[in-house]
């Protein structure tokens, strides 16, 4: 019996040790993210509207998913290290965050419509240059919010799993 026991305390570390590597390796790979979009310049005109347009709602959602992430880091370190460990209501409010975030990546996105209409519509080769890079850009930009936003949800969903 007290081998089993034994045993048992073990394997109850060896999962706790593997649950907390893969939540690590999960903000790490957050941090890598956001350090990424962080060096995309969303802020620079190209000089059509729409294209500027879509440029600055991605920015703007960059900026809300870079800080609602460092947000997620504080927390999940807060849980992990059983200092001040957020109350349900705490993690609501980062829940409403996130949903409100989802919401600003659907309208960024519904003006990308727009934007490559702008993008089709120049005739200036010099533009046509700074319309796409900025395009690009963004698009970027978008693809890392997603993959970001999927870590977010996962993470607050296991933060209430957690305090419960």
């Amino acid at each position: 019996m007290k081998h089993l026991s034994s045993f048992l305390l073990v394997v109850i570390f060896a999962f706790s040790a593997n649950v907390v590597n893969a939540q690590m390796s999960a903000i790490n790979e957050s941090k890598e993210r956001i350090a990424e979009l962080l060096k995309i310049d969303l802020s620079a005109k190209c000089g059509i509207e729409s294209i500027d347009n879509f440029a600055a709602a991605v920015k703007s959602v960059a900026d809300k998913t870079s800080e609602t992430s460092n947000i997620l880091v504080n927390l999940t370190d807060r849980i992990n290290n059983k200092t001040d460990i957020p109350t349900v209501d705490e993690l609501k409010g980062v829940e409403n965050h996130i949903k409100e975030l989802s919401k600003s990546v659907t309208e960024a996105g519904n003006l990308a419509v727009e934007a490559a209409k702008g993008l089709k519509e120049l005739k200036n080769p010099m533009k046509i240059k700074g319309a796409t890079k900025s395009l690009n850009d963004t698009k970027k930009a978008l693809e890392i919010i997603v993959k970001e936003m999927e870590f977010q949800v996962k993470t607050i969903a296991e933060m209430f799993t957690s305090i419960s």
